[in-house]
């Protein structure tokens, strides 16, 4: 069959339909693959690691326990004293720890040096106290993690300083 003069170059050729169709096909096709991200791929996401209990090796949160806490008198001066086991602590944690004793209600925690081992508190007063018990607990960024252990004072088994001058 001739071809047509003027026109385009696929005027009357069984081209013309099946050429569109494959443009069409070809941009659509480009569209929803930028539409997906294909041309601009995000880095993979690392796989979450879940942490796994292995015994012995596997860190746990901190954990303390009050050993003892007793109370020294002199004269009119009182001293308690704690003294504190702490387990898997590192520096990210601190330890806050107060007495509380009939004369002095509204006492507030304190920060216990690092290792938590030792924590002191005096009070001045002319009569000794009735009761008396010391709380803490542990922290973390200053937010309260985990409860807040007490252990009362035994009172009747005063222990004497011993002052020499």
């Amino acid at each position: 069959m001739p071809k047509q003069k003027g026109g385009s170059p696929f005027t009357d050729s069984w081209f013309e339909m099946p050429f569109w169709i494959l443009l069409f096909l070809i941009v659509v096709t480009l569209i929803l693959l930028a539409s997906f991200g294909i041309f601009n791929p995000k880095p993979p996401t690392p796989p979450s690691i879940r942490p796994t209990f292995i015994p012995g090796q596997t860190e746990h949160k901190p954990s303390f326990v009050i050993n003892n806490a007793y109370m020294e008198t002199l004269d009119s001066s009182y001293t308690f004293n704690a003294f504190f086991t702490a387990h898997n602590w590192n520096s990210d944690y601190k330890l806050y720890a107060r007495f509380v004793t009939d004369l002095n209600q509204l006492t507030d925690f304190e920060i216990v040096k690092d290792p938590p081992r030792f924590f002191t508190y005096k009070i001045k007063s002319p009569k000794p106290p009735k009761t008396a018990y010391v709380e803490a607990y542990i922290s973390y960024d200053d937010i309260p993690i985990g409860p807040t252990q007490k252990l009362d004072i035994d009172l009747t088994t005063l222990q004497v300083s011993q002052h020499s001058s």
